[in-house]
């Protein structure tokens, strides 16, 4: 069985200034993946501007065992829709240091869900015998 890991590496919270009010940025960068791909963070690229070609990325959840083998690493598949994909890092503005750590709390605990559901996983791909609804009794060697 894979032992899976991942560093994830919160920045202080930063202040900036969105639509003319405070906010307070969370970023996060996942590094040193063992057994499993650094990028965790599934995003979603949608049309800003038709007329202009602009697109936006934007987070959207922790990838799940199966999103991490169908969604592609740092832009989605071409004519892929709805164009899911997934990147290393998370940027997302926040509206106040509370929410900032509710959200930070929320991501550790996703990440450790997803360790944990992939280390379920080789144990499901491990080959076992199921009697159902019981074994068999052991056949004698010295009947006669």
């Amino acid at each position: 069985m894979a032992t899976y890991y991942i560093k994830l590496t919160f920045s202080a919270p930063s202040i900036d200034t969105f639509y003319a009010r405070e906010v307070f940025r969370l970023q996060c960068v996942a590094s040193e993946a063992v057994e499993m791909p650094a990028e965790i963070f599934c995003h979603q690229r949608t049309l800003v501007n038709a007329s202009e070609n602009v697109a936006q990325d934007e987070f959207s959840h922790i990838a799940s065992p199966y999103e991490l083998s169908i969604y592609p690493a740092d832009a989605p598949a071409v004519g892929q829709s709805p164009a899911f994909f997934r990147k290393d890092t998370v940027d997302i503005l926040l509206p106040g240091v509370y929410k900032y750590e509710e959200v930070k709390t929320t991501i550790e605990a996703q990440v450790r869900r997803l360790l944990s559901l992939m280390e379920k996983l080789d144990v499901l791909s491990e080959s076992s015998d199921v009697y159902i609804p019981s074994e068999p009794p052991e056949s004698s060697s010295s009947e006669s």
